[in-house]
């Protein structure tokens, strides 16, 4: 049997197809996430990007340099306050030659809030993307825990009756 082959229109593009399901999830996501290309240009962020660094949306276009939103950042005081600015930027922008994700130092900002950042590879033609966390809280916890547990301790030593203490295990 012979059959005859028909041309067949070509298939739209899967990656524009993926990377619209993609920012449609990514915009769902109440953690901030921006993806730059090679190039530095914004290609995707959500809602969450723009309200933690209480960007305007319209301020906040796609082909955006990553330098000129940072610098904006930093004209708004929202960036941790660093002495050499230039090279605190130079050293953030490193993250485009990393070949796996990695955590940043938290950036601790003017208005108190604590940010983690955490940078990994957009793909094979380079680029980046930043997943954001603020860790305020989490500090916050962390340090009052802390301080209950040295309350508790200098109590103890305190008393001068014996004291023993048992764990919920026995």
């Amino acid at each position: 049997v012979y059959l005859r082959s028909r041309p067949v229109a070509p298939a739209p593009p899967v990656a524009s197809d993926g990377l619209a399901h993609l920012g449609a999830i990514i915009d769902a996501l109440a953690t901030p996430i921006a993806i730059f290309n090679a190039s530095r240009e914004l290609v995707q962020c959500n809602r969450a990007y723009a309200v933690l660094w209480r960007l305007d949306p319209k301020w906040l276009r796609l082909g955006m340099d990553e330098r000129a939103i940072l610098d904006r950042l930093r004209t708004d005081g929202l960036l941790p306050a660093e002495p050499d600015y230039q090279a605190w930027r130079a050293r953030h922008l490193q993250s485009y030659s990393y070949t796996e994700p990695r955590e940043s130092d938290p950036w601790h900002l003017p208005d108190g809030r604590t940010v983690q950042v955490i940078s990994a590879p957009a793909g094979p033609k380079g680029g980046v993307i930043y997943v954001f966390e603020d860790i305020t809280d989490q500090l916050k916890l962390k340090s009052q825990h802390q301080t209950q547990l040295e309350v508790q301790r200098s109590t103890l030593n305190a008393l001068s009756e014996g004291v023993a203490v048992f764990g919920t295990n026995g």
